[in-house]
């Protein structure tokens, strides 16, 4: 059985930058903080629908709540230690002397 060699040539030719868009990464992070911190909100809002609609009767899905309450809480927490890595960074990057 004869192995072939792999040509550098071959491999890096798939691997190129897209020329369709320049790179915008401020605009880019900033949106993608702004739509997690709207889909962490509507989350929370929806949690706590669900709880106000188990309390007054008009839902009987404890374990449906419980899941919407739980997904609230894991968003929350992973954007409160996206914030924290952020303000570390930013700190960090104060702290550098010219």
């Amino acid at each position: 059985m004869e192995i072939k060699a792999i040509k550098p040539e071959v491999v890096f030719q798939e691997v190129k930058e897209p020329k369709d868009r320049p790179l915008e990464l401020g605009r880019e992070f900033s949106g993608l903080l702004k739509d997690y911190l709207s889909r962490v909100n509507v989350a929370h809002l929806e949690a706590e629908s669900k709880v106000a609609d188990l309390a007054s009767g008009k839902e009987a899905d404890i374990v449906g709540t419980m899941i919407s309450l739980a997904k609230a809480d894991l968003k929350f927490r992973l954007l409160l230690q996206t914030r924290n890595r952020v303000l570390s960074a930013y700190e960090e990057i104060m702290r550098m002397q010219l």
